[in-house]
């Protein structure tokens, strides 16, 4: 069976105590410093030579996620009105490691599967980490559905199934985000006239919002016709 690797992107919840935050902090804090001018202030003895395996060239004005060693963290399932996860992260300030919930992600995180090595780092919105994991799949030698898909401009995306129930059946994405884009595109050219600036580049974060939004669903869509 081949083995397969998965990335899930967890956000860490917002309400740390206040204890785990600085502790959080710290380690994160060490090792951008360490990175820049190799002067160590406390970092954790293994992330410090995570740091080391990694990051052989350093941008200046750049941030870099804490690595941790897959044979060092630990994640649990243990849902509860805090957390859906709980993670161990391994830290200079708290010795045995600092406990951390993780926000439920996407999808559950499979049982059986292994633990790789993870990244934590930080965002303006918060704190976040992506696990790593590998199992062994199944070969398939047999599908229901086989679906062929085309990125286009007048249409996001075309798809075409060449089996299942719907089969050469057509399907058009994207209606919504040509609505999105025209509407926005009009806004930007009517505020243009006005010179308002700061108005545009705050309406194109509020745009690149609603349209990833919309992309994702997009992929949702197109996924689930494929596993269903």
């Amino acid at each position: 069976m081949p083995l397969v690797k998965k990335c899930y992107h967890c956000k860490v919840i917002e309400d740390l105590t206040n204890t785990k935050l600085v502790a959080l902090e710290q380690e994160y804090g060490n090792l951008q410093h360490y990175l820049q001018t190799r002067e160590d202030l406390g970092l954790y003895s293994a992330n410090k030579q995570q740091a080391d395996r990694f990051y052989k060239k350093i941008n200046k004005t750049s941030r870099y996620p804490l690595s941790i060693r897959r044979d060092l963290i630990k994640i649990e399932h243990n849902p509860g009105k805090v957390a859906e996860y709980w993670v161990r992260i391994p830290v200079k300030l708290v010795r045995g490691g600092l406990w951390i919930g993780l926000i439920k992600p996407y999808e559950p995180i499979p049982k059986d599967a292994e633990i790789c090595e993870c990244k934590l780092y930080k965002r303006d919105n918060g704190w976040f980490l992506d696990v790593v994991v590998e199992r062994n799949i199944p070969e398939k030698t047999r599908y229901q559905n086989v679906i062929g898909i085309d990125m286009g401009i007048r249409h996001f995306a075309t798809s075409v199934e060449l089996a299942g129930d719907d089969g050469g059946k057509t399907k058009f994405f994207g209606k919504d985000l040509n609505r999105v884009r025209g509407h926005y595109f009009w806004l930007r050219r009517k505020l243009g006239m006005k010179k308002a600036l700061d108005t545009i580049k705050k309406i194109g974060s509020h745009e690149k919002r609603i349209t990833n939004n919309i992309v994702h669903n997009i992929s949702r869509r197109i996924v689930n016709i494929v596993t269903t």
